[in-house]
């Protein structure tokens, strides 16, 4: 297996125990950090991740007192299916074709989960490890990554300052994997192209790909919370 495919099937928690094994002796964690893409428990790279903490992203201020309780729930249970911390989940608001702002619990740190093509990731066979159980209710997390919410979640990144944006060049540049892009995966699949989104020269942009490829493609759960 090639490296970067071995880095990107790692968990979180997988990648932390490497760099921690890797960088017994070594004086510099650095560079083991920008493979695997977190922050070193002390200085080195100064990651997404590590920004967050200096300024952290509460829930809009706007959610009523249950919508605040489900998004909690959804994060929690988020966290743990797709074993990330609950730190990289984050609310967004996101307007709907009828003008109104919906909250959306979405992956918000770093270049979201790599899970194969469009084909392995919409199959019925990913319908399971794709699906929360939140108070009884299952949710499929495939089918609120849409267009508009893909440009609420840049949008609001932008306007906190951080930098540089997920799925964007400069973050390629920055930790050493390739410029991906976020599958659209609460939209419709034309023939043979499947939608998607990144961040092209500072803004949202949407294109499309082939659904069969998915190199750089990359998974963002997302759900409406009602």
């Amino acid at each position: 297996m090639k490296p970067n495919k071995l880095v990107e099937s790692l968990s979180s928690r997988e990648k932390r125990a490497v760099l921690k094994a890797l960088g017994e002796g070594h004086g510099d964690k650095s560079q083991l950090a920008r493979l695997l893409n977190i922050a070193p428990a002390a200085g080195g790279v100064a990651t997404k991740a590590a920004r967050r903490e200096a300024k952290p992203k509460d829930a809009p201020t706007s959610l009523k007192p249950e919508q605040r309780k489900q998004a909690e729930a959804v994060i929690a249970n988020m966290a743990e299916k797709f074993e990330r911390p609950p730190e990289d989940f984050g609310v967004v608001m996101v307007e709907n074709e009828a003008g109104e702002k919906r909250p959306v619990v979405m992956l918000t740190a770093g270049n979201g989960l790599y899970k194969g093509s469009w084909n392995t990731v919409m199959s019925d066979a990913q319908t399971e490890a794709s699906t929360i159980v939140v108070n009884g209710k299952r949710i499929d997390t495939r089918s609120a990554m849409t267009e508009d919410a893909y440009r609420a979640f840049i949008a609001d990144e932008k306007a906190r300052g951080i930098e540089p944006l997920p799925d964007s060049s400069q973050l390629s540049n920055e930790n050493g994997q390739p410029w991906t892009w976020t599958l659209l995966t609460g939209e419709q699949a034309h023939g043979f192209d499947a939608p998607f989104a990144n961040v092209h020269r500072g803004d949202a942009r949407r294109a499309w790909r082939g659904r069969g490829s998915g190199s750089g493609g990359r998974v963002r759960p997302a759900v409406v919370i009602e």
